[in-house]
């Protein structure tokens, strides 16, 4: 049976535009109406996309057919240049290209070229190339040229993902699936702990072998040779063929049932479809997508795997507008914009970078457009939750364009820590990078991967003379918390009533000291005033003990001074007497 690539098949994008133009005449010319070639540049699609849009071809086959030549091209290149069938024959004349497709097809597949020039080329050559090869295979110790496809295939020293495979909820369970592949032979692997010994078990996954991933409950890792493109499952959309890296930005923004999602640039439709099954079709998503093309397949996408609960829209997200009536509902956003495509493993550069495709200044201008769409999308009014990723693994399109975005909204959105489960955190030297999540092949066994998040805070952060201080944000205070905030105002109001009447009472005492003891009440009452001041920046209880102690001098001075009159009086009343007795002995 045709084994189509794993990974190559999945991710090698479209040449730049002067190969576009070539690949069209390569693959088409023995049409005798060749379609248009859809689009200009790199980044536009994918092989994939092309292919699976054409009308006019088997696509499976042909699609193998590029797939595999491009693996294989270093094979194919020597063999050609040994050939000199470039500089033989005046169609592959300096077009190496076209040469790898030819000998592989020729060599190796089913011979899906029509008669015409192209199979004359290959028919004159004929002796020279199976002589060529026959050497080639005797040097293996071989028995058929065919077999050299696995040699060649061991010998590749270039990284191999291994195959992931996300259970589509929609239409299944993960058991029903396990299940199904146990009792077609598959062997259930689960002789592992933790996340090391998970990896080193994926390492040697071979055959039949499949295991369940260590973070995603929905996810099931196969080996790279794994193929399920004619299997039920897959034909049924009950699996769908998906990194694990791209997987975690559906699980990470997590939207509950109900909630009002928008994917912001949504095509081909993995991730939007993987949120609806997270969702359970309970909802609503808003699936936009910028280019024609691209958007009939997110349509598809969507019907196939059974997702009833997105609106997919041919539109620009930069034009959406966050108040309006359509978008202003939004709670939760996906945004996952182009990129430089740089963690995709096994990516044929050689095929898909323009001259300064790599360069800074491509990089900067990507990163521009980053930064651009995920300010826009931290506007909208109601928004709860969004979840930033790319394939990329160069900061400035990753941890650059976050740190700068959170710095204009770090008083409305915090920089959510995400997966403590997930040991790669994001480049070091930048004040965020524990917040982020990074996966590779090295480290993790996956394509090249970034993810930030970021919540709305429950409180806002409000700057007062340069100091901060957090404020519940209304939009997070349920039931509970105003029932909670009226019981504190009672509380409060109840407190406040207290103090009045105590300072009303001391009121009313301090008038009864001016009315009954004169100047010296006066001086009293100049001290009571004196302490009333004091005793505002203090608890009422101490204002109360205070103002006691004062009445209580107040009366120490009054029996002071009445026991003083007494004296006068008993002093006054022996003068008296002693003239008296004076006056008689006279």
């Amino acid at each position: 049976m045709f084994q189509y690539p794993t990974v190559a098949a999945a991710n090698v994008t479209i040449p730049t535009a002067a190969e576009a133009a070539t690949l069209q005449q390569q693959c088409f010319n023995h049409h005798h109406n060749p379609p248009a070639w859809p689009y200009t540049t790199a980044a536009e699609s994918s092989i994939c996309d092309l292919f699976y849009r054409n009308g006019n071809l088997d696509k499976k086959q042909l699609l193998a057919l590029v797939s595999k030549t491009l693996k294989f091209s270093e094979l194919l290149t020597k063999a050609a240049s040994k050939l000199k069938l470039l500089e033989k024959e005046k169609l592959l004349r300096n077009d190496v290209y076209l040469a790898q497709l030819l000998l592989y097809d020729y060599v190796f597949g089913k011979s899906l070229w029509r008669p015409g020039k192209l199979k004359q080329t290959m028919t004159r050559n004929k002796q020279a190339i199976f002589s060529y090869f026959e050497k080639l295979k005797n040097s293996y110790g071989l028995q058929s040229i065919k077999d050299l496809e696995k040699v060649i295939q061991r010998e590749d020293s270039s990284p191999r993902v291994p195959r992931y495979v996300r259970v589509n909820l929609l239409k299944t369970t993960v058991e029903t699936v396990v299940s199904q592949l146990t009792e077609e032979g598959w062997e259930l692997i689960e002789d592992w702990s933790d996340f090391n010994s998970f990896l080193q078990c994926i390492k040697t996954l071979s055959g039949e072998q499949f295991v369940r991933d260590f973070h995603l409950s929905d996810v099931l890792v196969f080996p790279p040779s794994a193929d399920f493109h004619d299997h039920p499952l897959y034909k049924e959309h009950r699996i769908i063929l998906q990194d694990k890296a791209s997987c975690f930005p559906a699980h990470i923004l997590d939207p509950p049932p109900g909630g009002v999602v928008m994917d912001c640039c949504a095509a081909p439709g993995n991730k939007t479809s993987h949120i609806a099954s997270l969702m359970e079709n309970n909802g609503q998503i808003l699936a936009l997508e910028i280019e024609n093309d691209r958007y009939d397949i997110l349509s598809d996408m969507m019907e196939r795997t059974g997702v009833e609960i997105a609106t997919t829209l041919c539109k620009d997200f930069l034009r959406a507008n966050p108040q309006s009536k359509q978008f202003s509902p939004v709670e939760y956003i996906l945004l996952d914009p182009s990129c430089s495509g740089s963690g995709i493993v096994n990516r044929r550069n050689d095929l898909t970078d323009d001259v300064d495709s790599r360069s800074k200044e491509r990089l900067h201008k990507l990163s521009n457009l980053q930064a651009m769409m995920l300010k826009h999308a931290l506007s909208f009014p109601n928004l709860k939750r969004l979840v930033y990723s790319t394939c990329s693994i160069h900061q400035e399109e990753n941890e650059q364009v976050v740190e700068e975005i959170y710095g204009n909204v770090k008083d409305k959105f915090k920089l959510k820590k995400i997966r403590p489960d997930w040991p790669f955190r994001g480049q070091e030297g930048f004040a965020h990078a524990q917040c982020c999540l990074r996966m590779s092949h090295d480290t993790a066994m996956t394509n090249g991967f970034f993810v930030a998040c970021f919540q709305k805070r429950k409180h806002l952060k409000i700057r007062n003379k340069g100091n901060e201080t957090d404020e519940e944000n209304p939009e997070f205070r349920n039931s509970d918390n105003n029932k909670q905030d009226s019981e504190t105002n009672n509380i409060v109001k109840k407190r406040d009533d207290t103090k009045n009447k105590k300072k009303s009472k001391l009121e009313d005492e301090k008038n009864d000291e001016i009315d009954g003891h004169g100047s010296e009440a006066i001086t009293i009452a100049k001290k009571m005033k004196k302490r009333k001041k004091e005793a505002e920046f203090e608890d009422c209880d101490t204002h109360e003990n205070e103002t006691n102690n004062i009445v209580q001098e107040s009366d120490k001075t009054k029996k002071m001074k009445k026991k003083k009159r007494k004296l006068d009086i008993s002093d006054d009343a022996d003068g008296i007497n002693e003239k008296k007795k004076k006056t008689e002995m006279r």
